[in-house]
């Protein structure tokens, strides 16, 4: 018992940390924590930090060249960028590792850790 309620205090506590960040983001207009970045540290997505920052690093260029015009026209690409990219290292490699277990033994994967 002394788990589960461990357990929800820390889920009460980040969504607490979480919603402090959102209304701060409102409230201050240059803010500069962001409270998707809280979420992706806490949740173990340490490791997807390199194509993280190369999306912020386009956007940012995006933006500065282009405007909020050009960043709203290109939003879906990026998106279904991501989408993609979730599909395939996550379900479709997964797929394959169920498939063919020798076959990830043999292929090199690169991870930003």
């Amino acid at each position: 018992m002394g788990r589960q309620v461990a357990a929800a205090n820390c889920a009460a506590y980040g969504a607490a940390v979480t919603l402090a960040l959102a209304v701060a983001r409102r409230v201050w207009l240059r803010f500069p924590l962001h409270p998707l970045g809280y979420c992706l540290a806490m949740t173990g997505l340490c490791g997807s930090w390199a194509p993280i920052l190369v999306t912020w690093i386009i956007k940012t260029i995006l933006v500065k060249l282009g405007g909020a015009r050009a960043y709203r026209r290109t939003a879906p690409a990026f998106l279904g960028l991501a989408i993609g990219q979730y599909f395939f290292a996550r379900i479709g490699i997964g797929c394959l590792a169920a498939a063919f277990p020798d076959l990830l033994k043999k292929m090199p994967l690169v991870q930003f850790d």
